[in-house]
């Protein structure tokens, strides 16, 4: 993937020499013994470590990795195997620690690139995938040349949807995976005073085109060593009362509802 990749400061390819990326301008970038390459500049970052910090990337690895979620990669796995051809790329836009993108790939031939704004995640990502391009860097800003990617991934992200624009090629698909409206929530009722639901808007009306929608259903009756990485793992764990974490650690299991979304989109050319 290396001659795909750009440099982040001004935007020239960067070409491999030994353990670093270079472009021809000079500007040069380590790659990390695991294997991935950090490509977000300090002038590119609004914190210090922006991101997953080390304690929700291991709650999210040892989540998912007891295959709570496979309802999620069978979706991804259908709505993929008819877009994929020969030699496809898919890039997935904030990997997190890569679960997702190395599910896909024990079951479908492709090429890819993860990259994510958390170093950490990152570094969790190169742990377990060698043949993956796994770099460090924003949405806003990847470094990754124009128009070569076939498939791109947004899994609960925050999409940039010009960037997944510029990168995708005019006959590539967005593939954007999305909580529903009842996603966890017996653990939304039980840490929120209240459950107000978000008015689904069309953000992409002027990027990209509908497909097709496919929607993945299921309940899990989770234990509380299961619940507590569950809820480390997701943006809960910040937004709920003191009241209802602490009711949520007090229960000794739960059942609760999978429901997302699977969209799959093409630009507007």
């Amino acid at each position: 993937m290396l001659p795909l990749l750009t440099c982040p400061l001004d935007q020239q390819p960067l070409t491999q020499d030994g353990k670093q990326l270079r472009c021809p301008e000079g500007h040069s970038f380590d790659i990390a013994k695991q294997g991935y390459v950090n490509l977000l500049p300090v002038q590119h970052k609004k914190s210090k470590n922006p991101g997953d910090d080390k304690a929700m990337v291991l709650a999210r690895h040892q989540f998912l990795n007891q295959g709570h979620y496979q309802v999620i990669v069978d979706t991804l796995l259908s709505a993929l195997r008819p877009l994929l051809s020969e030699h496809s790329l898919i890039i997935d836009a904030g990997c997190g620690e890569g679960y997702y993108l190395n599910a896909l790939a024990q079951q479908l031939n492709f090429e890819a690139i993860g990259y994510d704004i958390s170093k950490q995640a990152v570094l969790e990502a190169a742990k377990h995938n060698k043949d993956i391009t796994w770099l460090v860097c924003s949405n806003k800003q990847p470094p990754i040349q124009a128009q070569q990617c076939d498939i791109l991934l947004s899994m609960f992200g925050f999409p940039d949807f010009s960037t997944f624009q510029k990168l995708l090629k005019p006959t590539g698909f967005l593939v954007m995976v999305e909580p529903g409206e009842n996603h966890l929530i017996e653990i939304r009722e039980m840490i929120y005073p209240s459950i107000t639901q978000k008015e689904k808007k069309n953000r992409y009306s002027d990027c990209f085109k509908d497909v097709e929608t496919r929607s993945a259903q299921t309940q899990l009756t989770l234990s509380q060593q299961a619940l507590q990485p569950l809820l480390l793992m997701t943006p809960h764990l910040h937004r709920a009362t003191t009241e209802g974490k602490a009711a949520l650690a007090a229960t000794p299991s739960l059942t609760v509802t999978v429901d997302v979304t699977c969209q799959v989109l093409q630009p507007i050319s």
